[in-house]
């Protein structure tokens, strides 16, 4: 009860999910507890059992929903210690080292075999060419993902064969109601002109005249 009330404090979807794959996988077993029952020890198990299969970053997630649950206590007048304070992050799976950069000739070759995948489909066919132009816009502008799909054909300016500008002023993000919602970008400097070099500039036409939508890269549904 307590930790449905912890999550009624204006959590966006997104987050609220991942709250929830949390309690499952480490809160759950102590669900029936009362509160005053669960100690610190308790907590401690739960997070020493989850660090065995999830790197730390993960590990802190679920310390921080049992934090929001005495977070919701203290909001119910229960008057009890915040039991995780005393609990502390174990070492924790070893965290795989990714590979951040991919090579132009890579980046080609993954372009090419995805304008190919699903192409008997209508709908495949047009989400391929929409993810291929938004993929060459964080490739050449280096805008966050977020951003790109939240870019409008007004936001986008082409002023000569060589030359342009795209207008970043909004992003795509999670809200109480919907995964996808259109809102401010990340931070205040978020919002910015960015210029477009010659290479895009091509790119950036056919696009303008492919998309049917205002929303440049609205689903196949609008």
């Amino acid at each position: 009860e307590i930790y449905t009330l912890s999550l009624h404090d204006a959590l966006p979807i997104s987050i609220l999910d991942r709250h929830k794959y949390y309690y499952k996988l480490g809160i759950a077993p102590y669900g029936k507890k009362p509160i005053e029952k669960i100690t610190s020890a308790d907590i401690q198990k739960s997070i020493n059992d989850y660090a065995q299969t999830h790197v730390r970053m993960q590990t802190a997630g679920l310390l921080s929903v049992w934090r929001r649950i005495y977070k919701a206590a203290l909001m119910m007048n229960i008057s009890i210690p915040d039991r995780t304070m005393a609990v502390i992050i174990p070492e924790c799976q070893k965290e795989n080292p990714k590979r951040k950069e991919i090579s132009p000739q890579d980046l080609e070759i993954f372009l090419d075999t995805l304008m190919g995948y699903n192409a008997g489909s209508v709908r495949g066919e047009y989400e391929n060419q929409c993810l291929y132009y938004a993929i060459q816009i964080m490739r050449y502008c280096g805008l966050r993902p977020a951003e790109c799909f939240a870019l409008t054909k007004d936001d986008i300016f082409i002023t000569s064969e060589k030359s342009g500008y795209i207008s970043v002023n909004k992003a795509v993000h999670s809200t109480l109601k919907s995964k996808l919602d259109l809102g401010a970008c990340k931070t205040v400097k978020s919002n910015r002109t960015v210029p477009v070099p010659a290479a895009l500039v091509p790119i950036l036409q056919d696009c303008l005249q492919w998309t049917k939508f205002d929303l440049g890269f609205a689903d196949y549904y609008g």
